[in-house]
């Protein structure tokens, strides 16, 4: 039995009437209804259709407009090639389509409606700014490791959310990873367009992983031969694990600019999926961490139970990884952007090394001029008190909240809280992690030495705008002396001005409400006053 590897594959109801999506160069859009306004390429089911904005084996995406509630949206309509058996396609769709409607997540595209007109089936989801990853590699160079990691974990969390509702989606590639953007107020000028979230899109071959194989044409293989899993390949059956491979491919292909398995054809694509082993990441590419490159490896692994064993531990790693949660870790992140700083401006720092010298010569030469002849005398003036604040992170740590494993980064500073921009070298970090009942803390010795307690607090920067609210709180001696408002992403800082005299032990508390995931507290530089 031969076997058939195709990058996509659909099928839409057979019968009379049903439309198969002739190719507009040969018969023109026949399944649209005739237009009504000027502009419009035609119409289906409730959408004003005006242009085609994309196409592929699936079907086409217009951009359209929904007549009843006047919002713009991307129309996928699917289409059924010439002498494409339908079988039980078409329910299969519709089962699915419903079934990711259902699944609310920021990092997967929204389904607003599945439909069907004289035929012709379609999908209306959220229309999309920005590029897709595919577009984003396509000068075949390694992404910077800041950029790799947001990409990662997002991409990882709403696999993760795919997976939770039983559902694989089996296409996971460059081409379906959406980095929606958004674009700052008052330009419109495209580079002024920052990555606001990633977003998994075409979900044409998602399936029920408890899905009766057989449904699937015998013989035949769907997916994306360079990112499919080895036991898609072979036909195998599947389970989420064979999203983890692809995703495997995809942070190969960020890392490094290349795919991990070329070939010049899909059979030996399909050889190499089986039997080749690429090369390790951080070989062809040093400044990649090692605990990344590690995670790469053991995704790409051949057989699926040597693979992490769920994608939200694919997310819990990767978290690990970018908030330097191993020391040494942190260290080789560290190493990896100053080198690529290095390369990027060797030229520019030589130069302005070269203009200090000089400058520092001339005016130490013109001082040693000036003060020549001039005799020391000695000074009896007082030396004044040093009334300059510590910081409250040179102090001993007595306590802190730790969490169970797996689990997410105690309270702890690592001269990266960062509040609008601004770095706090001295900040104190906390995350809003489910903590079982229990707020997130840390006890520092005061020793009642001390008269004032000093801070800013804010939610940080590295916070996603879904996580939160927080409440800030500090304890004296385990009783509550102070609380800040309720915090989200946004609001102002508050400031924290406390009497600590007599304060044996100074306890700085974080409580959160609603969602955990990237609610990032920082107490900004924190310091006491004797």
């Amino acid at each position: 039995m031969s076997t058939t590897i195709r990058s996509d594959r659909h099928a839409t109801p057979d019968g009379a009437g049903v439309n198969r999506c002739a190719l507009p160069e040969a018969a023109g859009f026949s399944f649209l209804r005739a237009p009504a306004l000027p502009g419009e390429l035609g119409r289906l089911g409730n959408y004003r259709v005006f242009r085609l904005i994309g196409s592929g084996g699936m079907g086409k995406v217009f951009f359209a407009e929904d007549m009843t509630l006047q919002r713009d949206v991307a129309l996928k309509v699917m289409c059924l090639p010439p002498g494409e058996d339908v079988g039980s396609w078409w329910e299969r769709f519709l089962r699915e389509a419903r079934a990711l409607a259902a699944i609310k997540h920021p990092n997967l595209v929204t389904v607003y409606q599945t439909g069907e007109d004289r035929g012709t089936m379609f999908l209306a989801m959220e229309l999309l700014k920005g590029e897709s990853l595919e577009t984003r590699l396509r000068n075949k160079t390694p992404l910077g490791l800041d950029e790799l990691l947001r990409i990662a974990e997002e991409t990882a969390t709403g696999l993760s959310a795919i997976h939770e509702h039983g559902l694989i989606h089996r296409d996971i590639k460059p081409g379906n990873i959406w980095l929606e953007t958004e674009t700052r107020e008052n330009t419109t000028d495209p580079a002024s367009s920052s990555l606001a979230r990633v977003k998994i899109l075409d979900f044409g071959l998602v399936r029920d992983v408890n899905e009766d194989t057989h449904l699937t044409e015998a013989g035949a293989v769907v997916g994306t031969p360079a990112y499919m899993s080895p036991e898609q390949v072979r036909g195998w059956a599947l389970d989420q694990r064979t999203d983890l491979f692809s995703f495997g491919c995809v942070l190969y292909a960020m890392a490094t600019g290349h795919q991990p398995f070329a070939a010049i054809n899909p059979i030996a694509q399909a050889a190499a999926l089986v039997a080749d082993t690429p090369s390790r990441v951080r070989k062809l590419n040093p400044d990649i961490p090692e605990p990344l490159s590690n995670l790469i490896a053991e995704l790409l692994s051949k057989n699926p139970s040597d693979r992490p064993a769920t994608a939200a531990a694919v997310v819990k790693r990767l978290q690990d990884i970018r908030d330097g949660f191993d020391r040494d870790s942190d260290t080789e992140i560290m190493e990896a952007a100053r080198r690529s700083f290095w390369r990027r401006h060797r030229t520019v720092l030589a130069l302005v090394a070269c203009v200090w010298f000089v400058a520092t010569g001339v005016i130490v030469g013109a001082a040693l001029t000036r003060d020549r002849g001039k005799t020391a005398t000695p000074t009896n003036t007082p030396v004044a008190k040093e009334t300059v604040p510590r910081f409250i992170s040179e102090l001993p740590v007595l306590d802190y909240y730790e969490f169970p494993p797996p689990g997410h980064l105690p309270p702890h500073v690592d001269g990266k809280v960062r509040v609008r921009g601004v770095l706090s070298p001295h900040g104190v970090f906390m995350h809003g992690a489910p903590s079982f009942g229990q707020q997130m803390f840390t006890s520092y010795s005061l020793d009642k030495k001390y008269t004032r307690f000093q801070s800013e607090v804010a939610m940080t920067d590295s916070s996603d705008e879904w996580g939160g609210p927080l409440v800030f709180v500090v304890t004296a001696d385990g009783k509550e002396i102070w609380h800040s408002n309720v915090m989200g992403v946004g609001t102002q800082k508050e400031a924290c001005d406390l009497d600590v005299r007599g304060v044996s032990v100074l306890t700085l508390g974080l409580r959160t409400a609603g969602n955990h995931r990237g609610a990032h507290g920082g107490w900004i530089e924190p310091r006491l006053v004797k």
